[in-house]
């Protein structure tokens, strides 16, 4: 008996070192699979961090070897294209408006209330904002479809008094009064003056009487002489025409050289505004270089001479753009090639994006921004 219960004894520290030693085996063979696993993700990480940190020195590079002379203007020393900006500015264009909306707000009163104008408008969100907080604000479309819909966003307002404040108009603002432009109207964002494709830049090959309409034009200049009286202060206007611009500060010369105006937001796309101007089949890739920014450039310097301070805001591509040009790279490449302290040479600038840092086939629409001016007594209040 005593010889067998040894024996049970003995199988039964067997079975339990068997155990214990088949424990430490698959902890041994766990270990060395996780050391390789371990090793491949690490390994995986070590690429990715040295596939994004060669893009990031890509990138750098492509800034730094950019050649500042491509884009700077031969006549940099010819006065006329000299004026400067007061500097940059990353604000949203649409924080800027509210900015200064809530500025003069605490001004307005019943009796004597501060005006407001968009032209351009699309939708009335701007504009019913302006007007809810107590501004008597003038609104202009020329498209006839998209106006429809803005009428009908209009009577939706349940504020009796912000629809009494909104002053529509389906015109085009121009640089005459009295006459009748071509407009094409299709309801949509880039809906404009003439038959332009703004994805191809160039006219379209056929004309549609549903959508290519004339439109009436009227100066800025006459609207605020007749609707506008003296003793209003105008506290902002917001333009954005889609490369109509230089036209429509045409027919403001007065109000601009008076100063009359306290802002002015300005949609600033020297392609748009070169295609435009050309009007012709001939689109702005073509252009030479003594007609390329001369309307964009004119602007500016009617704004600058009328004792304006212009403020950069950010540069700006369709969407489509961001998987060739991306915003960061953008950003960085405006910060320290974009010129503040000549028109001519800031204009230029814009081409050289599109054609020498982000050249690409298939994108022609080029780059804008937005610029902000203020009337010569006009104090920034953090707004830009």
């Amino acid at each position: 008996m005593v010889e067998i219960r040894r024996i049970r004894k003995w199988h039964l520290l067997s079975d339990y070192k068997a155990s214990w030693l088949f424990i430490i085996i698959l902890i041994i063979i766990c270990s060395s699979l996780w050391s390789i696993s371990f090793d491949d993700n690490t390994n995986n990480a070590a690429k990715m961090i040295r596939t994004t940190n060669a893009e990031i020195r890509h990138e750098k590079q492509q800034i730094i070897e950019t050649p500042t002379t491509s884009f700077e203007s031969s006549s940099s020393s010819n006065k006329k294209n000299h004026g400067k900006f007061e500097r940059s500015s990353n604000v949203p264009i649409e924080m800027v408006w509210k900015c200064f909306l809530q500025k003069y707000s605490n001004t307005t009163t019943n009796k004597n209330k501060n005006v407001v104008m968009e032209v351009g408008m699309h939708r009335i969100v701007q504009c019913s904002e302006a007007a809810s907080m107590g501004y008597e604000a003038h609104c202009f479309e020329p498209s006839p479809l998209s106006f429809r819909k803005i009428q009908q966003q209009h009577q939706r307002l349940q504020s009796e008094e912000t629809k009494n404040n909104i002053h529509l108009y389906n015109v085009a603002a121009g640089s005459e009064t009295g006459t009748n432009i071509e407009f094409y109207s299709g309801g949509s964002t880039g809906d404009s003056v003439g038959n332009m494709d703004w994805w191809k830049m160039e006219e379209r090959k056929t004309k549609s009487n549903k959508t290519v309409v004339q439109v009436p034009s009227v100066k800025l200049d006459d609207i605020i002489a007749q609707q506008i009286t003296p003793d209003r202060t105008i506290v902002m206007a917001k333009i954005d025409t889609q490369g109509y611009e230089p036209n429509i500060m045409e027919g403001l010369q007065k109000t601009i050289q008076s100063g009359r105006i306290k802002i002015i937001l300005l949609e600033y796309w020297p392609k748009g505004m070169d295609t435009l101007l050309l009007n012709t089949n001939t689109n702005a890739n073509t252009a030479t270089s003594s007609s390329r920014c001369k309307a964009s450039v004119h602007i500016l310097h009617m704004l600058y001479d009328a004792g304006y301070k212009l403020y950069a805001m950010n540069v700006e591509r369709h969407p489509t753009a961001k998987s060739f040009a991306r915003l960061r790279v953008l950003r960085t490449v405006t910060t320290t090639k974009r010129s503040l302290t000549n028109f001519m040479d800031n204009c230029q600038f814009y081409y050289h994006l599109e054609e020498t840092i982000f050249p690409h086939e298939e994108y022609k629409m080029g780059y804008w921004s937005d610029v902000v001016a203020l009337a010569p007594n006009e104090d920034v209040s953090n707004c830009v």
